[in-house]
């Protein structure tokens, strides 16, 4: 049996990797949706629901069917999946819908990860398998298949972060935090509403997260920013400052912090060791964030190692298990 896709349906972004192609879909994972009566119909999905973000009237509903790693809507995720897969074999990106495999956190439980194989039966496909983005990581960071050595892997995403201590690519013990991006560009949009009077969208504040997030306490960058004035209603901009934002980073990431700890106070002495030895590799697109080596480092007392292209990690990783078919079987 071969697999030739694999899915990583993030609350973000759903990416999909087909083997010999590489990336073929990478869209936002939500849906509009219109009320039509008692029953609603899915207008746009993917990108085209994105460009509808704000231009919408109230009778358009954004929807995201996975909420921390998990499926909160089936027949919402099975609508977008539908769409975006019947999509790319129309554009000849893919072929058909073959066997598949999606990517989880490893914190979901036997019920929610048996979800995401019920979406796949759904879609019409035979062959579904579950594979964890640590053990994905791992091997996009080069970890070599066979290695017995002991590896701690943190995945900071848009919806949750995900932490795995494995045993070459076995797990040892591991969890997801519903810490992401996305609670970052929350509280951003709030702190202008607060501070400057200003309603942005969460495209907006997640701009002034991607261009002026850091870390560093002598981070003077700027971001301007345009929405509207909560009392008068009239367009105008705003400049925003890395230290208007920093004390946002530096909480999410303290709780991030709290939380491997957590993990960590269950590992053994000899696990403790190697990953002392070994630090913690880190991944996701919130690791983009300026200093965030050095601040982890300072704070954990360990060797910290982010990829370079972080939020490409797992679904490359993914792309090297579906080129190395027997190793993958093994693993699966």
């Amino acid at each position: 049996m071969t697999y030739q896709l694999a899915i990583d349906m993030g609350n973000s972004y759903t990416v999909v990797y087909r083997q010999g192609s590489g990336v073929v879909i990478k869209e936002p994972t939500i849906l509009a949706v219109q009320a039509k009566g008692r029953s609603k119909e899915i207008i746009a999905v993917g990108n085209k629901a994105k460009e509808l973000y704000g231009k919408t009237s109230s009778q358009i509903e954004m929807i995201s069917p996975i909420q921390n790693g998990k499926i909160a809507n089936l027949f919402y995720a099975k609508m977008f999946l539908t769409e975006i897969l019947e999509n790319a074999i129309k554009n000849n990106v893919i072929a058909k819908k073959n066997n598949i495999i999606f990517i989880l956190p490893c914190g979901l439980s036997a019920k929610e990860q048996s979800e995401y194989r019920n979406l796949g039966y759904h879609l019409g496909i035979n062959n579904v398998e579950i594979i964890y983005s640590s053990v994905c990581a791992l091997t996009s960071l080069g970890v070599d298949f066979d290695d017995e050595g002991i590896h701690m892997v943190c995945n900071i995403g848009g919806g949750n972060t995900d932490l795995a201590i494995l045993y070459g690519m076995n797990m040892i013990n591991g969890c997801t935090a519903p810490l992401g991006g996305k609670d970052v560009d929350e509280k951003i949009s709030k702190l202008l509403l607060r501070t400057y009077n200003l309603v942005i969208s969460d495209q907006q504040a997640e701009q002034i997260k991607i261009n002026i997030g850091s870390l560093l306490q002598n981070d003077m960058r700027s971001f301007s920013v345009d929405g509207i004035d909560a009392k008068t209603r009239v367009y105008r901009k705003e400049v925003v400052f890395t230290a208007d934002i920093m004390p946002i980073l530096q909480t999410f990431f303290d709780q991030v912090v709290a939380v491997i700890q957590n993990l960590l106070s269950f590992s053994s002495t000899e696990t403790l060791a190697e990953i002392h030895k070994r630090g913690i590799y880190l991944c996701g697109g919130m690791t983009k964030i300026i200093g965030l080596e050095r601040y982890l480092r300072e704070e954990l007392s360990l060797p910290i190692f982010i990829d370079i292209h972080p939020e490409q990690t797992v679904i490359l990783g993914a792309g090297t298990l579906l080129s190395h078919q027997k190793t993958l079987m093994q693993l699966l």
